[in-house]
């Protein structure tokens, strides 16, 4: 879980996955419709029954669309459509009742002049210039998927949010985590040291896990180095603030370890962690710490 933790947090193809998954949640939480019990039934009308009192209805209605001039000047003469609303509508309008339908232009389905047509839409109230109602073309929202989403991206979101929080811990606690249900045996297959934890500013701040090292003791201070000299860091013990014995969980299984809190060359507070192969190479290196907090 650590190792699995401690590779999303230093790929930068993790990181961009993360960042678009959590993106596409926020997209698919927008889609909630808190208002399940709205009208979404679509009821056939004919033209003439249309009106004000029907807006925000998804409706089907039919008619002649866009009728010919003969027919415009008839309706014009009887006062049913006494002028046009500009080339962002259309008509349809039913013949023999006289009745008319402004329609928006926008998602209009294929259609020839002069035919009948079925059209599928709610009804839209008209300001200023615009017809007193209109009908916009459309099916009605899918509202039970559209929260099925919704819910799809909260969980995501929740999910994210659950794994930022224990990167924050594992990371906290250097990506060494406890082995909670097994105790260290008194020889394991595993480094005789290694080390968990920060390097330092000095060394941008890089995080190794599981580092094969070595311990140096010095009269005023310790160093941790790689157990290959050629990896170039160390980290500096001057002061030991607090150790913590555990059993640390690896691949090699449980081994001893310590939780350390110490003061560097530099006297700042760090913190690592450092794991041995046995019980008695932790209890010796704790005790040369100890030497040298005193």
């Amino acid at each position: 879980m650590a190792g699995a933790f401690y590779a999303f947090r230093h790929s930068p193809f993790a990181r961009f996955v993360f960042v678009a998954l959590m993106l596409a949640a926020v997209g698919s939480a927008v889609f909630s419709r808190p208002k399940q019990l709205e009208n979404l039934t679509v009821t056939s009308y004919s033209l003439r029954d249309i009106g004000i009192a029907s807006a925000g209805q998804y409706v089907r209605v039919s008619g002649m669309y866009e009728p010919d001039e003969a027919y415009q000047r008839y309706l014009r003469l009887t006062a049913l459509y006494s002028r046009s609303f500009g080339s962002q509508f259309v008509v349809l309008a039913e013949p023999g009742t006289g009745a008319v339908l402004p329609v928006l232009d926008q998602d209009l389905p294929a259609m020839d002049r002069n035919a009948a047509a079925t059209l599928v839409g709610y009804i839209e109230i008209g300001t200023g210039e615009l017809p007193p109602f209109y009908l916009v073309v459309g099916d009605p929202p899918n509202v039970r998927l559209a929260n099925l989403l919704a819910r799809i991206g909260l969980g995501v979101m929740a999910g994210g949010a659950l794994l930022l929080l224990l990167m924050l811990i594992i990371h906290k606690m250097n990506y060494a985590l406890p082995a909670l249900w097994q105790h260290s045996p008194a020889v394991v297959d595993a480094p005789s040291l290694m080390w968990f934890g920060e390097l330092g500013r000095q060394y941008s701040d890089v995080v190794l896990r599981g580092e094969s090292s070595r311990f140096v003791a010095g009269i005023h201070e310790a160093r941790i180095e790689p157990s290959k000299p050629q990896r170039g860091w160390s980290v500096s013990i001057r002061r030991l603030r607090n150790a913590e014995l555990f059993d640390l969980a690896t691949s090699h299984g449980p081994v001893p370890a310590i939780r350390l809190k110490f003061e560097d060359e530099r006297g700042l507070i760090r913190r690592g962690v450092l794991a041995t192969n046995s019980i008695a190479a932790r209890d010796a290196v704790l005790n040369v710490l100890a030497l040298i907090r005193s």
